[in-house]
C-alpha cells in the first residue's frame, strides 16, 4: 500500500513500467506471485498425475492453529475407524476450515461421513512439507442442516476439515461474504442465511451449533414451505431450497392422495416453439360432479408452448369456451401485441362449431385437432390438466376444505404452477418467461385454506364490536395485490391485504367435518303401517308440524285370545303423554293413534291425507 508521501514520480518500476513506485513495491508483481501460490487442487477422478497439492501458506496457518488448541486445556482423544487411527483434539475433531483456496471439500475424520464411496488409491493430496497422502475415496458430510458438503475427500492421518468456498458456492447455489470476524453462507434465491463461520487464528472456522442468526429449520418448517408452494416435487423443492437437499422423499400424505398415478413409460421428448403463443395447447375439463361455490362446472385452459404459462377459465356452461376464447385472443393481441398463430385441442364439439371455426378463419389461426380415441396428441394440455387437478386435490385435503370450494383450488394452484420451476424451460418458471423483470409473488404466499383474519371495513362498526371476520383463505386476485378469502359468516368473498394467518389451523379439524353441514337437511316422511308389517319393526316417531288434534274417541274393540303381533307406534313431539298403540282404548289426556286407516275416524283419515311425505 502506498500513501501520498510515498509517491515519487522520478521512480519507475521496472516490471510494469509505471512511475511512482520500485520493483519490489509493485502491486502487479505481488498480485502474481500471490496467485501463482493458490493451491491448484482437482478432483480425484480428474487429476492428470494423481496429485493435490496444499498452498505452504495454508499449511502454515493450520499447523499455528493446531498448535494454539494444543496449549489449551481440552482434552486430546484417540479414535480408530476401520483400522485408521487419528489422534484429534475433542474440540476440533469436526471442526471445518472455510479455505477459500481449495477446489474441494476434505477430511480425516471418516466417523463425519453420512454416505461414503472408496476410490482406487491412484491420486494423492501433496502438502507443502513434502509429504503426501492418498485419498482413500468421497463421500456425504453434513456439518449443518442447512450446508450438506458433498463430494468431500477422505484422506488418512489428515489432521484438519477443509470447505472448499468454490465447491460450495456452485453445489448449494449460495453466496459467502467475508467480514473482519466472521462469515456468512447466503442462498442465492431465498436470500436466507444458511450459514455462519467466526475467525480464530487467522482462520475463519464454520459454525456447527444451533444460533440464533442461522435458519435452522426443522422437518415440520420445511413441510409448511411444501404446503405454501401448492406441494410441489421434492426436486423442485430442492432446486428452490437447498434444505430438501438432504431429503430422499417428501412424507406428505396429501401428496400420495392426490397425486398417486402410474408410471409413464413412453420416452418424453421437450420440444418448444420457438417464440410465445406460436403453438398454444387447450383443453376442456368436467363436469365436476360438485358444483362450486360460484355455480361452475368446468374450466378450460389455454397453455403456451413457448413459456408453459397456462391461462385458466372457469364455465358453467361447455358452451361458454368460445366466449373465453376470444377473451383470450383479445387479451394475448394487447398485452403481447402478438397474434395467437396455432391453437391444438382435441375434437370436443364445442371446438369444432361453426362459431368457432369462422372465428379462427377470420383471424387466420390454424386450428390443429388429435385425431380420434389419440389423447396422447394433445398431452399439453391433458398433462396439465392432470397437474392442476392433482395440486388442487392436495390443497383441498392439507386442511380438509369442502369440495365446493374445488373452483378456488384450482385456481390458486395454476397461480403457483406458473411461478414454479420447470423441466422443460431448464429450470426457469414460466411467468419470468413472459414477465422477465417482474417478482414471482408480489405478497407472499400463504398455505390454502387456513385460517385468517380480514379487517372488518364496514363503516357502521361501533367502538365495542370486532375489527376483523373470521374467514377461509382461498387464493390470490390476479387483479388486486391481496389475498382472496371467504367469509362463512357473511357468505361472501373478500380480497384485503390486511389479513393475519393461522397457518397451522384448518377449516375443519377433521375430514369428517367436512359432511356436517348435511346433517342439518332434515327430511320428514310418515309411514301408515299395514296389517301385513312384521312383528320385528321399530317404532317411528315423526315429528308433526300441525296444531294439536282434538280429542276423540273410538270403538273399543274385544282383545283377541292371542296377542297380536307388535305394532309400530307413531308419536307426536308436542306431546306429553306416553304413545299407546291400538286396539288398546285410548285415554282422554293423549292425542290420537292408530294401527290401521279403518279405525280412524272420518275426521282424522281426511287430515292425514294432506300431511307431506
Amino acid at each position: 500500500m502506498f500513501c501520498a508521501g510515498q509517491f515519487d514520480r522520478g521512480v519507475i518500476c521496472n516490471y510494469c513500467k509505471k512511475p511512482g513506485h520500485l520493483l519490489k513495491e509493485c502491486r502487479k508483481l505481488l498480485f502474481k506471485n500471490q496467485r501463482n501460490q493458490l493451491p491448484h487442487i482437482a478432483s480425484a477422478t480428474s487429476s492428470s498425475d494423481g496429485s493435490i497439492a496444499i498452498s505452504s501458506d495454508e499449511y502454515a496457518k493450520f499447523i499455528c492453529y493446531q498448535e494454539s488448541l494444543k496449549h489449551s486445556s481440552v482434552p486430546i482423544l484417540t479414535t480408530t475407524n476401520s483400522g485408521i487411527s487419528n489422534t484429534c483434539l475433542v474440540s476440533s475433531a469436526s471442526k471445518w476450515v472455510i479455505d477459500s483456496g481449495a477446489t474441494d471439500h476434505m477430511t480425516g475424520n471418516p466417523s463425519l461421513f453420512s454416505s461414503f464411496h472408496s476410490y482406487l488409491p491412484t491420486s494423492s493430496v501433496t502438502l507443502a512439507d513434502g509429504s503426501t497422502s492418498p485419498v482413500l475415496g468421497s463421500g456425504t458430510v453434513v456439518p449443518t442442516s442447512t450446508l450438506p458438503l458433498s463430494p468431500v475427500l477422505s484422506l488418512p492421518n489428515f489432521a484438519f476439515n477443509l470447505l472448499s468456498i468454490s465447491k460450495i458456492t456452485r453445489t448449494l447455489n449460495c453466496s459467502v461474504t467475508f467480514f473482519p470476524g466472521y462469515c456468512v453462507f447466503q442462498d442465492l434465491l431465498t436470500k436466507q442465511i444458511i450459514g455462519k463461520g467466526h475467525q480464530s487464528a487467522g482462520l475463519y472456522i464454520l459454525d456447527t451449533s444451533i444460533t440464533k442468526g442461522i435458519s435452522c429449520l426443522g422437518v415440520g418448517t420445511l413441510l409448511d414451505a411444501h404446503y405454501r408452494l401448492g406441494h410441489p416435487s421434492l426436486p423442485l423443492m430442492k432446486q428452490i431450497n437447498p434444505q430438501f437437499n438432504k431429503m430422499t422423499s417428501l412424507q406428505c400424505e396429501s401428496c400420495q392422495f392426490a397425486k398417486h398415478h402410474r408410471t409413464s413409460l413412453s420416452p418424453r421428448v421437450n420440444k418448444r416453439a420457438n417464440a410465445p403463443f406460436d403453438l398454444v395447447h387447450s383443453d376442456v375439463w368436467g363436469a365436476c360432479p360438485v358444483v362450486s361455490k360460484a355455480g361452475f362446472k368446468y374450466f378450460v385452459t389455454f397453455v403456451d408452448d413457448y413459456s408453459r404459462m397456462t391461462w385458466l377459465y372457469f364455465m358453467k356452461r361447455r358452451s361458454e369456451l368460445f366466449t373465453h376464447f376470444s377473451s383470450f385472443c383479445a387479451e394475448i393481441k394487447t398485452q403481447f401485441n402478438v397474434p395467437l398463430r396455432v391453437l391444438r385441442g382435441d375434437n370436443a364439439q364445442e371446438y369444432l362449431c361453426a362459431t368457432f371455426k369462422s372465428f379462427m378463419l377470420q383471424h387466420g389461426i390454424i386450428h390443429q385437432t388429435s385425431c380420434v380415441d389419440t389423447p396422447p396428441q394433445n398431452g399439453v394440455a391433458e398433462r396439465k390438466n392432470r397437474h392442476l387437478l392433482e395440486t388442487a386435490r392436495a390443497l383441498l385435503f392439507q386442511m380438509n376444505v369442502p369440495k365446493q370450494f374445488w373452483a378456488d383450488a384450482v385456481s390458486t394452484a395454476c397461480f403457483l404452477i406458473n411461478r414454479m420451476p420447470s423441466s422443460v424451460l431448464n429450470g426457469k418458471a414460466p411467468y419470468h418467461c413472459l414477465f422477465p423483470n417482474k417478482e414471482l409473488f408480489s405478497i407472499p404466499p400463504k398455505i390454502f385454506g387456513c385460517t385468517c383474519f380480514v379487517r372488518d371495513v364496514n363503516p357502521h362498526l361501533t367502538k365495542l364490536d370486532p375489527k376483523s371476520l373470521k374467514c377461509i383463505f382461498l387464493g390470490y386476485s390476479r387483479v388486486q395485490k391481496g389475498y382472496r378469502c371467504f367469509c362463512p359468516s357473511t357468505g361472501r368473498y373478500l380480497v384485503s391485504i390486511d389479513a393475519t394467518f393461522h397457518e397451522n389451523t384448518p377449516f375443519s379439524s377433521s375430514k369428517a367435518d367436512i359432511h356436517e353441514s348435511n346433517d342439518d337437511i332434515l327430511i320428514y316422511t310418515m309411514t301408515i303401517p299395514e296389517s301385513t308389517l312384521s312383528p320385528n319393526i321399530p317404532q317411528v316417531t315423526v315429528p308433526d308440524p300441525r296444531p294439536p288434534v282434538h280429542l276423540v274417541y273410538t270403538r273399543r274393540h274385544k282383545t283377541p285370545d292371542h296377542p297380536p303381533p307388535a305394532i309400530p307406534v307413531i308419536t307426536y313431539p308436542d306431546t306429553s303423554s306416553t304413545p299407546i298403540s291400538c286396539p288398546e282404548p285410548v285415554p282422554a289426556s293423549s292425542d290420537l293413534v292408530s294401527t290401521s286407516d279403518l279405525d280412524l275416524p272420518i275426521a282424522l283419515r281426511k287430515e292425514n291425507n294432506m300431511i307431506p311425505t
